[in-house]
Parts: C-alpha cells; structure tokens; sequence
C-alpha cells in the first residue's frame, strides 16, 4: 500500500510539475518499475494524449440504423445510433433502485409509472420509446431493453447497484404535433413536468410503503416478500423526501421548466457539504427561478453557456466539468471532505461518458423549417415575406433604419447555413456569436440571475482551504454559492481521474491513463500560464493606448474637480449677491467634472474590454444612463433660462452650450454603451466572472421556431406574442393586444402561424401565471411598433433561420 500512495502522490504531482520542478518526476520515477516508468516519461514530454479526443471510429459511426415509423426525424446530423446512445447513456445519476422503478405503481391508480403505459409519458409528458423487445432492429445496441422513456436509463453505482438515472436527453429532447404527424426536435427544449414526475416517484414510494393491496401487487413485481418490500421502499423514501423538503416551491413550476440553479445548489452546496437545513446553520434555499430548458444545438461552439452566460466553454475541460455539475445537481452525488491522502472528491459522474456527450454534441444541427422531412407537413415559406422581415431583423427597412436594441441582430447574431453544415472539425469554440445583455437593457424577469449571484453561502469544511478556483485566496466561511459550487466540481473534477482513490482501480491500465491524462494537464498548465502573460501584456499595452483618461492619478483628478465644482456651486448658491448666471456658471462647472469623471471611468472600462478583461468597474463602464440623460436635461434647461439683458450671460451662455455639448455627447456615448452589441470573438471568449453577473445571453436564433415557450423562462408562449408587450399585473392591456398573462403548458400541439404550441387546458397542462414571481413575462420591449404585417414578416424570417 505504501508503494500505491506513493505513486499516486507523484503521479498529482505531475499536474504541477511545471511550477515545482523535477522533485515530483523523480521520485515518481523510482517509485515505478522501470518499464512503467519509461513509458510515463514519454507520455509526460509528449504532452499526453488529449483524453478528449479518445472516441472509437466505433463510437464515431455507431452501427445500424434503426428504423421508427411513427416518428419524423430531421436532419439535424444524428443517425439513429448516435441518437440511441444520447437517449440512453448513463452519466451518474441515481434517483432510486431501477427494480424498484420499474415496480411503482403511480400513488393513485393502478398505472406503472415507467410501464410502457406509465405515468411517465401519459402523464407527465416525457418521451416513449420502444424496448429491444418490441423493436428487434434495437438488440443491436442493446439500449434501453426495459422501453424506459427518452432520458432515462439504467445507471451503475460504484458498488455495482443497477440505479434509475437521468441523463441529458430527459431535459433536451422533445415531439411537436404537426397535425397528425409526431416530430422530433433533438437538443430541443422537453415540454415535460420534471418536478411532477419526481414528485409522483416520491409519493408513490410512501403510498405503496403503507397501502397494502399497492405493497402486495409491488412485492409479487419484485419477488420479495412483504416485509422486505417494506423494508426498501421505507429506505429510499428517507433520501426521496429529504429532496422534496430541500426542493418545495411556493408554487408548481408545471410542465417545460425546472429551477435548475435552484436544485443543484440544494444539491451540492447544502446536501453535498452537509448543510442540509434551512436558515443560519444550513444552505437549503427555496427553488423560485424556472427556467425553460435551453436548446443544445451549436453549444459546443459558444464561449459562454447557460441563460445567465455564467458557464465558461473555452477550453477542453470547461464543457466537462460543467457536465460533472449538471450531474451532481440531477440525483448524482459527490463525498466532499478535506481528509482525502489524494485531491479531488470521490463522485458519481461518469466522466467518459460525459465526454462522449461533447462530442455528440458538435455534430448537432438545428431544426430547418425546410427540412425535406416536414415537406407537405408545415407550410413552405414565402420569400418575400423572409426578405421583408430579413430587412426588420437587422434594421435595415429602406426610411426606417434602426440602430441598438432596435435591430433584432445588434443582440442575437446570425450564423449562416454554410457554417451549420461545415463539419465538427471545421467548427471552432466561438464561432457563435453571443451577447451578454444587461438585465438593466433586457428586463425580463430577474429571479434566474439574482438565484445565480445568490451570496452568503456557508463554506462549512471548506473555510479556511485554499480556493480552487480564485487563486491565492483562502475561503471564508461564507462565500457566494456559485463559488462553493464551482470549488466542490473542481474536486469532482480531478476526483473523476483518480478511480484509483475512489474504486480501488488500481491495475496498470488505470494508471497509465491517470499517467496520460495528468500529461495533458501539465502540459495544459504551461501553456495557460504562458496565455496568462501574454493577456497581461495585452493588458497594458491597452490601458496606455488610445488616448484613454485611464490612470488612477486621471481618474482621481476627476474626483478632485468634481468636489471643486460642487464647493464653487454650493457657495454660489448660498450667496445672494452673486448673479444668477454666475450660479448657472458654476452649475454647469460640476456637470462637466460630473461628466468628465465618467468619461474617465468609462475609458478605463472601454480599454479592459479591448484587453479582453473585465472591468474593474462594471457599473460604471456602462455609464449611468439616467445620469447622463437628466445631466442633458439640466444642461438645457440652463441655456433656456439665460438672461440676454445679464453682463455674464455671453460668457455663461457660451460655457454652457459647451456643457451642453458635453452632456450630449455623454447621453450617446451612454446610449450606446447601455446597446448590446453582437459579440466579438475576443469578447465572447473571454472567461465568465460567474459571481457577480448581471445578465442574460442572447444566442443566434437558429431553430427557435422549435424551442416554444419563449424568455428564459418560458413565459411567452409563442413568437407572435414576444413582439407584443405585456399586460400590467393586473390582467389590464394598454395596446390593442398584449402577452397573455395566464396561459396552459403542456400541450405538444404546434401553432404554425404564432410559431408555438397550442394553450387551452388539458387533461395534462399545468397553468401558468405571469403575475407570480419568477413567471413575469416583462422585458425584451423592443419592436413594439411593429405593424401585425411586419410581425409576421420577421416571423418568417425567424422560421427561415
């Protein structure tokens, strides 16, 4: 054993062996047999081998096809094989024993849950698919032999237990009625009702645990006797509603959201770091901010992920630990403690398969509304109207030309069929363009991204370790949650290439891996650092460059100016004998050091942008709108009150139409920072500050004709009604029609003329009202002058991306 820690150590200590020097290597070296270690040696100068470039011609290409008659499937660059292996990949996710799943019946009636008449899909929306049994072209993967809906499968714990898990195609998968035809949207956004399908596993649980007609039926399904059956729901049901009291909402977030933030920090930063409870002691907040699953087509090639933008995706192991956190968060689970001889937590994400995900991924495409599979199924689009509403999106109507927020695109970019049909070799991380939009521009409701900055986490064990992610500094013992979220997966992280510490895997396989990755880490880590002075570099020559007022000696002389003026104004004022000009004088002295103080710190922030770094003054970088704009007022009113007959007003009059100018200048250039633009790659690249983000992303709109309801959380149900405005909070509507406030989720039934789904109630729907927090359907108030012509112009054109 002592010959096993020892190597292991040294093989950690290869990941810092650029900063540590060769002490690591050597006694690695001698702790190895000779072959073992000449092999490492080469591994190690080569680099490693990139263990995200790993996948089989096999896994590439997948076998057979298989063939479903009931289901049209477009070309979004999947066969069948690689859409069977995304259904049906385990990725760590264990909700409870899948023989105890499989046996459930739903807590009132008869119904399985996950028969092949279950609950699952009648009820709560989730996607059936055929077992082996019933589809014989299937055997030949071997996938989903008990006919388990789309997203869920059977998942292997560490000790060897057959679990029921969920993995990515349970959130990113959904069928669109057209007509009588069912159609399937891969990486689309589920229409189905998470938290009401795990509610009704967590009830049933209890409800066949103490109904004994339930328990005897459940017993004879298991093969066990009735005491045993007791025994084994009464166990699961201890974890299953510990989850619920972690997870209550004040309302039912109903079919096509989930407060995905909310439960995975109830997840990992309460239950995970043993802060299980509510209140000063615990970390355990309610989930109030749902969210509508994102679309995953084109993901792999943005520099930022996730609606708040807060998930970096620029190097190779971003997409993967994101994915480890997205596992934790859905029923998987991480050992989090500081007396581990090894870094990293023991968990449960399956790393490799969560590496095949990225790579299935980027060869996804999105949904074309032309696609030769809905030929005669949807209408054919009209060229006109595309070319019309191509002109509204981006501003350009001949004698209407819009600038800012008034052009569709100055937010969401467009990329182009060419790039959507380019292979994943040619595709590069950051060829999307993205927008981060401040939720001051957009005013969509801001429940999501308060949820996302939530800060006053308890860092419990971890107070007082050295951070993973902010370097050099120590945790305190309350932090945001996001950080403590991101420290528990970077354990995670380095946790899933040590199997050898979490399973005992210690044969020689293993460990040459472990060797090989720890190679690409290392190697990884040099070029970072060697990244990090460049970007320094950058840095500099830009906060010297440009004619920026950027310095700290300018922007406390602004200061120093900005206090004079007042002093002057104030004395001004409190004099009666000096003339009114002279008093307007000195007011418009102040605003011009008022302006100039802003315009020092809007430089400053201009320049960092250009370096590729946050501004140290975020706030401040956007300019104050309403600032500039009632310094503007202020200004003008000034010149109109001016005394022709007065012997300064020549001179205060001149001064003042200066300010004026001033202000007027200030007022644009505050309007135009306060515009989101399309990202620039250099922008959009740049790493997430993901604990004090203030916004929304705005992605191109490529197949968003198929990812109905709308807003980041689903509170619009169709195109149409997002160029709309909405009504107040009391149902009352100012304009000829508004967003409704209250509409019916659930229905797959598509619109193709509003461009959504079907709203009247259901036997299967869940109601949604905007008045509640975390529902509204604010913000995103741009084109509201739009005729109902030009609605459906740009509609075409939407459906045309």
């Amino acid at each position: 054993m002592k010959f096993l820690k020892t190597c292991l150590n040294s093989l950690w200590g290869l990941i810092s062996f650029p900063f540590t020097g060769w002490k690591n290597l050597v006694f690695f070296l001698l702790s190895l047999p000779a072959v073992f270690a000449l092999f490492l040696l080469g591994v190690f100068l080569s680099g490693g081998a990139n263990p995200f470039l790993y996948q089989t011609e096999k896994d590439r290409d997948g076998p057979a096809r298989v063939h479903e008659t009931d289901i049209v499937y477009l070309e979004q660059g999947w066969d069948f094989a690689y859409r069977q292996k995304y259904y049906f990949t385990a990725q760590g996710s264990h909700i409870i024993p899948l023989d105890m799943a499989l046996a459930l019946e739903s807590p009132s009636s008869e119904q399985l849950i996950f028969g092949a008449d279950g609950t699952a899909v009648n009820k709560f929306g989730y996607l059936p698919y055929p077992s082996t049994d019933q589809n014989n072209d299937n055997m030949e993967l071997g996938l989903n032999p008990m006919g388990l809906p789309v997203g869920f499968v059977e998942d292997i714990d560490r000790k060897g237990n057959s679990m029921l898990g969920i993995n990515c195609a349970g959130c990113h998968a959904s069928n669109m009625k057209i007509a009588d035809r069912t159609v399937r949207i891969d990486g689309g956004a589920a229409l189905g009702d998470f938290m009401g399908l795990v509610g009704e596993i967590d009830t049933a649980l209890i409800v066949t645990m103490n109904n004994p007609e339930k328990r005897a039926r459940y017993a004879v399904r298991r093969g066990i006797e009735l005491d045993e059956a007791y025994a084994e729901l009464e166990v699961a049901s201890v974890e299953r509603q510990a989850w619920q009291r972690r997870n209550r909402t004040e309302f039912p977030h109903g079919y096509s959201r989930v407060d995905a933030f909310g439960i995975i920090f109830n997840q990992v930063v309460a239950r995970d770091m043993h802060l299980d409870t509510r209140g000063r002691h615990g970390n355990v907040q309610t989930p109030k901010a749902p969210a509508s699953y994102p679309v995953l087509w084109d993901t792999p090639f943005m520099g930022r992920v996730q609606w708040s933008g807060g998930s970096n995706n620029l190097i190779g192991t971003d997409p993967l630990a994101r994915n480890i956190g997205q596992v934790l968060g859905v029923f998987g689970g991480v050992e989090v403690t500081v007396q581990n001889s090894l870094p990293g937590y023991c968990s449960t994400p399956k790393r490799k398969n969560l590496e095949l995900y990225n790579f299935w991924l980027q060869t996804l495409k999105s949904p074309k509304w032309d696609d030769p599979a809905l030929k005669g199924i949807l209408p054919d689009l009209d060229p006109e109207l595309v070319t019309r509403g191509e002109l509204i999106y981006n501003g350009k109507v001949p004698g209407d030309e819009r600038r800012g927020t008034e052009a569709c695109s100055s937010c969401h970019g467009v990329i182009s069929d060419a790039w959507r049909n380019k292979e994943r070799e040619d595709k590069q991380v950051c060829d999307v363009p993205i927008s981060m939009v401040s939720h001051d521009t957009v005013k969509t409701d801001r429940e999501l991204v308060d949820t996302a900055r939530r800060q006053g986490a308890l860092t419990g064990l971890l107070a007082g370790q050295k951070s993973q992610i902010k370097s050099g500094e120590t945790l305190r013992a309350r932090e945001s949650y996001m950080l403590v979220l991101a420290e528990v997966i970077k354990g995670s992280f380095a946790g899933a290439y040590l199997s050898a510490s979490c399973d005992g895997d210690v044969s020689p396989a293993n460990l040459i891996a472990t060797a090989n990755t720890f190679g690409y880490f290392a190697k990884k880590a040099k070029q970072d650092k060697k990244q990090k002075e460049a970007d320094k570099q950058k840095q500099s020559r830009a906060l010297t460059s440009g004619g920026f007022a950027l310095s700290p000696e300018d922007i406390e002389r602004s200061r120093t100016h900005l206090t004079d003026a007042r002093d002057i104004l104030n004395y001004a004022e409190d004099h009666v004998d000096i003339p009114d000009a002279s008093v307007e004088l000195a007011r418009a002295n102040e605003m011009l050091a008022l302006s100039n103080l802003e315009r020092a710190y809007n430089n400053q922030g201009i320049a960092q942008h250009i370096a590729g770094v946050e501004p140290e003054n975020p706030q401040l970088f956007r300019l104050d709108f309403e600032t500039a704009q009632t310094n503007l007022a202020r200004a003008k009113e000034i010149i109109a009150r001016q005394n022709p007959e007065d012997g300064f007003s020549a001179t205060a009059g001149f001064l003042d139409a200066a300010n004026l100018k001033t202000a007027e200048l200030n007022f644009q250039q505050a309007q135009d920072n306060m515009t989101p633009k399309p990202a620039t790659k250099s922008m959009e690249c740049r790493p997430t500050d993901i604990y004090s983000s203030f916004a929304y992303k705005a992605r191109p709109l490529n197949g968003i004709w198929a990812s109905a309801p709308y807003l980041h959380n689903g509170s619009v149900p169709t195109l149409y009604d997002i160029l709309l405005p909405p009504a107040d909070l009391k149902g009352n509507c100012r304009t000829d029609e508004c967003r409704p406030s209250q509409f019916y989720v659930g229905s797959t039934q598509f619109d193709p003329v509003k461009i959504g789904f079907e709203t009247e109630k259901t036997p299967n729907s869940s109601l949604l009202d905007t008045t509640l927090p975390g529902n509204r359907n604010s913000g995103h108030l741009f084109r509201q002058d739009l005729s109902h012509e030009d609605r459906m112009a740009l509609i075409e054109y939407l459906k045309s991306l």
